[in-house]
């Protein structure tokens, strides 16, 4: 059975949607196969710890409907804890010093540094000229701080195949002992991680390019404790939308991006608006986020969670990075909002407008206001717009004419229907000799009064005849005052 997880790092108060959309591929994956999806947390970084992150990816996942197997909300009893604080690795670090392949490092700030300072890292090539328990076997560690750095062995090339990528080798040269328990007794990302990923069963590992380079490392630990190997997937960057480096925070307000999928307030007490804030709808978030990267094999581009789960795979996962789309994004967004029963839009101040209408006038107005949303916000101002009369603009003589023609040709129809509305007009067109634009746009500025939102026939099937006919006779008023 495929396992898949996204594990959220709680150092900052938002989650980048580039994590969002890990989050999504991982998702995808699990459930086209009928396997599971677990939601963990990697906390061991203490000293950048923010608690508020809990909740806040919580919410993300509710407000977007995932809804994930294990979560460190909802943790697998038979694992444990889904929060890596929480968790015990010291049975792991023993087994890797006791066979081995770690051991205790006692080296200094200042000894650290002088190392670095010499363009040198700690490996292979100088763990022997380091204070550390290979060194110094006699060491009381009992009495002396210490970290725990893994072994690694000198000039091995490390070779997986990547999903995406294909296949990849890296020589050990290139790695450093790095750290697997650090001196405040937490163990570290690249222990915790590999340790959580096998103890929960993970088979494929879906994640950021940018972890590419410390695979070998991972794969390294595997085989200390001869654990099988996950499958490694490294997904493309999101790119700015000129293509030019990645979307980080600062580019994405300069492009007028939001980086978060909901809202969060930043360091600076000041509240940075989401994608949910926006009024994006979360299947369309989702929908055009995971287009970024990923080809779906066919030309449909908004597509139901269902649909995306169907059509995902890995071999359609881009190898660059992607650029960011926000004008697909909002189209998306408009044909979700085209898709959304009718209830759905109506706040009691449309509820109140639209109480005297006929079920025809009323699926109408609905299904016309929704083709001209991007957002479920703009419902309302359009709804608005139709029903509020407006001072009179002004008309010459020649229109007054043609307005009196209309209103004779209106008047006369007994059935208010919209085929009905249209025939009566063009007719008087025929029969007038006049410009089908001219007389369609007499009747926009006097009965819509503006050139934008629900078209005129439809606008005046909506309003009804009553409302239409008084509109339009306030200008003949007006003229023989």
């Amino acid at each position: 059975m495929i396992v898949t997880r996204i594990a959220p790092s709680s150092t900052g108060k938002f989650a980048h949607i580039g994590n969002i959309r890990t989050m999504l591929y991982n998702y995808f994956l699990a459930k086209r196969h009928n396997g599971k999806f677990i939601i963990r947390l990697e906390d061991t970084d203490r000293e950048r710890y923010v608690p508020e992150f809990l909740q806040y990816f919580k919410e993300t996942c509710d407000w977007l409907g995932l809804v994930p197997d294990y979560s460190y909300w909802n943790p697998d009893p038979n694992i444990g804890s889904f929060i890596q604080s929480e968790r015990n690795y010291s049975d792991k670090i023993k087994y890797l010093i006791d066979n081995g392949y770690a051991y205790y490092a006692f080296d200094s700030k200042d000894d650290l540094e002088i190392l670095k300072s010499k363009g040198l890292k700690y490996d292979a090539s100088t763990r022997m000229n380091m204070y550390n328990s290979l060194t110094n076997p006699n060491v009381d560690i009992n009495k002396t701080p210490y970290v725990v750095r893994f072994a690694v062995t000198a000039d091995q090339n490390i070779t997986f195949t990547d999903s995406i990528l294909g296949d990849i080798t890296i020589n050990t040269n290139t790695l450093d002992d790095k750290v697997l328990l650090k001196s405040n007794g937490i163990g570290s990302y690249h222990l915790c991680n590999v340790s959580d990923d096998h103890d929960m069963g993970v088979t494929h590992v879906l994640r950021g390019v940018e972890w590419i380079s410390s695979t070998p490392f991972h794969i390294l630990v595997y085989k200390a404790f001869g654990w099988n190997i996950p499958t490694f997937a490294h997904l493309p960057l999101i790119m700015n939308p000129d293509g030019k480096g990645k979307l980080s925070k600062r580019t994405a307000a300069k492009y007028g991006i939001p980086i978060a999928p909901i809202g969060y307030t930043d360091d600076n007490g000041v509240y940075q608006m989401g994608w949910k804030d926006i009024g994006y709808e979360p299947h369309a978030f989702m929908n055009a986020l995971a287009l970024i990267g990923w080809n779906p094999g066919h030309d449909k581009e908004v597509m139901t969670m269902d649909d995306m789960i169907s059509s995902f795979t890995l071999d359609r996962v881009h190898k660059a990075g992607a650029r960011f789309d926000m004008a697909k994004a909002t189209w998306i967004n408009s044909q979700w909002i085209q898709s959304l029963v009718s209830d759905d839009y109506l706040t009691k101040d449309v509820t109140d407008k639209l109480k005297n209408l006929t079920f025809d006038q009323r699926n109408a107005l609905i299904n016309e206001t929704k083709k001209r949303c991007n957002f479920q916000k703009d419902f309302a101002p359009i709804v608005d717009n139709l029903f509020t009369r407006k001072d009179n603009v002004n008309i010459d003589d020649s229109e007054m004419t043609t307005l009196d023609g209309v209103i004779k040709s209106l008047d006369m129809i007994t059935d208010w229907r919209f085929d009905n509305i249209s025939n009566a007009i063009t007719d008087y067109i025929t029969n007038s000799g006049l410009k089908s634009g001219k007389v369609l746009g007499l009747l926009r500025k006097t009965v819509v009064y503006n050139t934008q939102g629900i078209d005129v026939k439809n606008s005046m099937f909506i309003l009804g005849k009553t409302e239409v006919l008084n509109r339009l006779k306030g200008y003949l008023v007006s003229n023989i005052i």
